[in-house]
């Protein structure tokens, strides 16, 4: 009998699957009702945990923080089964909108997770390796806060909260599957400060694009911009960063695995016969043949996902970017003027008056 083994290693495992389900939960955030996204957990764990075996057990990924595996699946599998979600309706919503008290209690989530990132990039590691992990997550993360703060001043002459919110944590992304390899302070800084500006342009300029050209799409929490195109720039980084680690210090068999033939099927030990380990530009390779992947089991199952969940059996919420369909009691809560402001319904109704009276006019 197969037993589940439960340790602290295989909690920290646990809590990355975890990690991707909320990045997904972040693009579908308001649009979403309690059953269906319990069925979008489940089914997003299955594919998570299939991608993680390819990319682990076959390419043998260096992906120390999860930058592939966790922030770009959950991210492209989000935005993918977005299209399940009511997206045209969602764009048109005038409910989707922030508010000072929202953004202020925000703040506090984005502290917590600037203090905790560097533990969730290392907590898998030990030694010398989670040392260098920790000491480029807090370079990274600190050169996006100054360049995500930098780019809201270029392009809006202030501060953006979207952009402080978000963009000042992308550096913990864009490190991700780097972070036990680098060796230079500054190249942590400097990819850190590219992810911040990166993500603060996916905030400002292209989510918005996205979203108002024919892709359509409808990303809530702008989880794209935050942990997709930072994850894909760290994983770049990792294939140009593999190619300079040559006479770096790096133990001679770090990549030992990468190269296929020194693998044998099921035994799980390196073949001593041929005993050729695999090079760094065989790791490179295997770091790109991962993103492919992820990238593709991502946005196929989350397409699949989404589909899934737009059936009629899942009773879809009517009242978009509201809690009215998952809490007792809530309209009662509200203040009158949010309802009167913010009711859907009582808006379409109100601009099919007005088309009316145009029309009648004319």
């Amino acid at each position: 009998m197969h037993k589940i083994r439960i340790d602290i290693a295989h909690l920290i495992a646990g809590d990355f699957a975890a990690g991707a389900a909320m990045i997904t939960f972040g693009a579908v955030l308001g649009k979403i009702n309690l059953q269906q996204m319990f069925f979008l957990v489940w089914w997003e764990m299955i594919w998570y945990g299939l991608n993680e075996a390819i990319c682990v057990n076959f390419f043998h990924v260096s992906d120390a923080g999860g930058s592939i595996l966790v922030h770009t699946f959950g991210a492209y599998f989000g935005v993918a089964c977005t299209y399940g979600f009511q997206p045209k309706r969602a764009s048109n919503s005038i409910n989707m909108q922030s508010s000072y008290q929202s953004e202020m209690v925000a703040v506090v989530g984005s502290i917590f997770l600037w203090m905790f990132w560097p533990s969730f990039n290392g907590g898998l590691s030990e030694g010398v390796t989670q040392h260098r992990i920790i000491c480029n997550t807090v370079l990274g993360i600190t050169g996006s806060v100054i360049s995500a703060a930098a780019t809201a001043r270029i392009l809006f002459g202030k501060l953006d909260m979207e952009i402080i919110l978000n963009a000042t944590l992308a550096g913990g992304v864009a490190v991700g599957s780097s972070c036990d390899l680098i060796c230079e302070p500054w190249a942590a800084i400097l990819i850190g400060m590219i992810g911040g500006i990166l993500s603060s342009l996916g905030f400002a300029k292209i989510g918005p694009w996205i979203m108002e050209s024919k892709v359509a799409l409808q990303d809530t929490c702008g989880v794209h911009s935050l942990h997709g195109m930072p994850g894909v720039f760290a994983a770049i980084v990792s294939m140009i960063y593999l190619c300079t680690l040559e006479g770096k210090g790096f133990p001679a068999d770090k990549f030992y695995f990468t190269d296929p033939s020194n693998y044998i099927e099921g035994a799980g030990t390196a073949n001593e016969v041929q005993n050729a380990p695999g090079t760094y530009n065989d790791q490179a390779v295997a770091q790109l043949k991962s993103l492919l992947v992820t990238l593709a089991i991502a946005i196929l199952s989350g397409l699949a996902g989404g589909f899934l969940c737009s059936m009629d059996c899942w009773k879809p919420i009517h009242s978009l970017f509201r809690d009215d369909d998952h809490f007792h009691h809530v309209l009662q809560k509200y203040p009158q003027h949010y309802l009167e402001i913010c009711d859907e319904a009582i808006e379409y109704a109100k601009q099919a008056i007005y088309e009316i009276q145009a029309a009648l006019i004319a």
